[in-house]
This record gives structure tokens, C-alpha cells and sequence, in this order.
């Protein structure tokens, strides 16, 4: 295959279609590909290993939520090489990782739940004891907060926190996905308007299981729900923090494009490969 030049794709900010992307491919370029398919292989090894464990030793109450927040790994990592070897499916793909993570998050709380056998018997084990709403993200801007009983509200209300964010970001990225069919140019400006929106679910949710995890530690430490939040948070952060991050930085030394393969392909490139690399430890963590 001759490498494409196309002076019809922007150097900068183009992005190929698939064909012209494999017809751009040089040998050392060929070879880089290599990594996230390797990285992915190992991921889908470690999920089938830890699928096998879950399926014969998991406890029955939690073994659904448990196979799902595992798939959580392997579908970010199977999406994001799809978008290295289809440029053009980036932000569709992009979606499919961002829906399955907040729907996951509502079966981590679930998890939660489930692990100490449901809401009732934790009101019962409490007894008198109170908790705060005063936790991070919000405890400096919700000062006025003061501890309370657990009860059945505060466990609904809590169980809202972390619901509306799967609602809400589903509703915004399908907006979103629908209107970078049509015109693609549009969607980072309308994302703009959308951030607030996007970041205040965010803040929302993480309070929430930040109430429930500070509930309930104290009384099963052994559980290790604060590691297991956090390994499932740094997928966020992978995911949507990390992009903008190195977006900024290659940015400065990445400036000349390779036929097809313009400078925001190989940004991404890189990115996806980082993120490849992290699902492999993620995916270890022990539910």
C-alpha cells in the first residue's frame, strides 16, 4: 500500500478514515501498534481469570454487581483500541466507555449495599449512631450540614446522588454522539456549555459514595470499599482528566503529521496506549 498524502485532511487537527489510516502506516508506526493490543490481550486474560473466581466463589449477593464493575475494564480497554485503529470512531467510542462507567457506578453503590446486606440491617447494626454529610467534594461549601441519624431517607437520598449521574451523563453524551454524527466541529463547543453541568453530576456522585463509604467502614474495615471507590474512580480519571492533560502537553513537542496520520492521531494514539496500560492494573483490583 502507497502512504497517503492527502491535502485534503488537516496536518493539525484531521482525523483519517480508517482506510487512509492503515495506508499511512509505516513500519515503525506498525510496530507501536502492537503495545495496546498487547496491553488489551493482557486485560482480557486478567478479566477471564477474575470472571472465573467471581462465577465460582463469588457470594450470591453480590455477584452480579460484581461482573458488571469487572466488564468495566476490558470494554474500556476494547473501545479504546477500536478508536486507535478507527480514528473516526473516537468520540462514539469515547461514549460507549464514559455510558458504561456511570452506569457501573450505580452497581458499585449497589455492591455497597448488597456486601452488608442491605439497608435495614445496617440501620439495625448503627443503632443510634449519626453520620455527616460534611465529606468531600462539597464539606468547605456545605457548612450548614449537621450529623443525623441513618435512616431509610438518607440511604434513598444518597442512592439519588449517585443515580443521577448515570441519567444525566447518558442524556448529554447521546446528545452529544447524535450531533457529532452531523457536524462534528460543533460538539467541543457545545461542550463548553455542557462542562458545568457534566462536572456538577461528577462532585455529586462522589459526594454520595463518599457518605456511604465513611458509613460504612468503620463497621466493615474488611471490605476494603474505600480501595475498591477509588480503583474504580481512577477510571474517570483516565479516561477524561488524562486526555486533556496530555492533549495539552504532546501538543508542544508532537508537530508534523505522517501522510494520514495527523498530529491529533498521534496524540491519541499515545493517550489510548496510557490508557491501555492502566486498565491492565485496574482490572486487578479485588471485588
Amino acid at each position: 500500500m502507497e502512504n497517503i498524502t492527502n491535502d485534503s485532511i488537516d496536518c493539525i487537527d484531521g482525523i483519517p478514515s480508517a482506510d487512509e489510516f492503515f495506508a499511512s502506516l509505516n513500519f515503525l508506526y506498525k510496530w507501536i501498534l502492537v503495545i495496546p493490543t498487547g496491553f488489551f490481550l493482557m486485560t482480557v486474560t486478567i478479566y477471564i481469570l477474575n470472571l472465573y473466581t467471581v462465577i465460582k466463589y463469588g457470594k450470591r449477593e453480590t455477584k452480579s454487581n460484581v461482573l458488571i464493575l469487572l466488564t468495566l475494564y476490558p470494554t474500556v480497554a476494547l473501545v479504546s483500541l477500536i478508536s486507535i485503529f478507527m480514528p473516526k470512531t473516537y468520540f462514539f467510542c469515547d461514549f460507549i466507555a464514559h455510558t458504561f462507567f456511570v452506569i457501573s457506578s450505580y452497581q458499585l453503590y449497589r455492591y455497597c449495599i448488597n456486601c452488608i446486606e442491605g439497608e435495614s440491617k445496617f440501620i439495625a447494626i448503627s443503632k443510634n449512631e449519626s453520620f455527616t454529610l460534611k465529606t468531600p467534594p462539597v464539606c468547605c461549601c456545605c457548612l450548614c450540614f449537621s450529623t443525623s441519624m441513618i435512616t431509610k431517607k438518607k440511604f434513598l437520598w444518597i442512592r439519588l446522588l449517585v443515580l443521577q449521574m448515570a441519567v444525566v451523563h447518558v442524556i448529554i453524551f447521546s446528545i452529544l454522539n447524535l450531533i457529532n454524527i452531523e457536524n462534528p466541529p460543533i460538539v467541543d463547543y457545545l461542550m463548553l456549555y455542557f462542562l458545568p453541568v457534566i462536572a456538577t453530576s461528577i462532585l455529586l456522585a462522589v459526594w454520595g459514595f463518599n457518605v456511604i463509604i465513611r458509613m460504612l467502614v468503620p463497621y466493615y474495615s474488611n471490605l476494603n470499599l474505600l480501595k475498591k471507590f477509588l480503583a474504580f474512580q481512577l477510571v474517570l480519571v483516565s479516561c477524561k482528566f488524562q486526555p486533556v492533560l496530555l492533549n495539552l502537553i504532546l501538543r508542544n513537542y508532537i508537530e508534523t503529521c505522517d501522510g494520514a496520520i495527523t498530529v491529533v492521531v498521534k496524540i491519541r494514539t499515545i493517550t489510548q496506549i496510557f490508557i491501555q496500560f492502566e486498565m491492565i492494573i485496574l482490572s486487578d483490583s479485588k471485588f
